[in-house]
This record gives structure tokens, sequence and C-alpha cells, in this order.
């Protein structure tokens, strides 16, 4: 929030996301330093503000969290919402998969159970009786 160079390269590493990660990665938005509190007596002020923010991440279709990592401001809620949609995309991948498995008559990753045969009563050999 208090760097315009390192927001301004947003897009590009969405762009780096898209082109070498899954599809499926999990992605949100997340502005840092929202404590607003003055460093080595210099006051830091915002250059991104929140509504800006929010609306370049409805965009990119992110979910936005401002955060403050010395106040520990949204700090636990950005990384479960984290987990939370990397464990949705998970699943949904993994629907999808069975559900291409399925359509294109391929076997699934679920296990083959066999049935258990009755004994051949004229079987003689010392090997499973």
């Amino acid at each position: 929030m208090t760097n315009g160079e390192s927001f301004s390269r947003i897009r590009r590493w969405i762009d780096e996301i898209h082109k070498y990660c899954d599809d499926n990665v999990a992605k949100v938005l997340v502005g840092n330093k929202d404590d607003n509190e003055p460093i080595d007596g210099n006051q830091i002020q915002k250059v991104i503000s929140t509504s800006d923010a929010q609306q370049y991440a409805r965009q990119m279709n992110l979910t936005f969290f401002e955060t403050s990592a010395k106040d520990n401001k949204n700090v636990d809620e950005t990384f479960h919402a984290v987990t939370r949609l990397a464990l949705k995309h998970r699943l949904e991948s993994r629907e999808k998969e069975q559900n291409n498995h399925l359509t294109n008559g391929t076997a699934t990753s679920q296990p083959i159970r066999l049935k258990s045969k009755k004994k051949d009563k004229k079987h003689h050999g010392s090997c499973c009786k």
C-alpha cells in the first residue's frame, strides 16, 4: 500500500503465475503495511488507496486483503483464505479429473476390489488351498 512501483508489477506477476503455474493455483491480492505508523520518525504515507486496490482485485478476479504484519492485522485471515482457496481448487481439480476419466472410458484412481472365489475342490496342488 506504500509502494506504487510494487503495485504496478502485480499484472506482470499474475501473468507469470498463469504462465508457470497450474491453472488452479490459489491467488489473492495482499496490501501490506496497513499500520500507517512512523518508521524512524518518518510517517509512511499510503500510495495506493484501499478502494483502488479493491477495484484492481475485482478486475483481476482476486480476493483482496489489507494487512499489517506489524500489528498482526488480517494476517491469519489471509493465510486461512489462501488455504481454503487452495483446497477448493484442489477438490475441483480432482472432481474434474474423475469426471474426465469416467467420460473417456478410462480407469479411475479408485482401488480395484477382487471378489473371493470359493475353493476349488478339484485343485490338489500345495499352493492356494
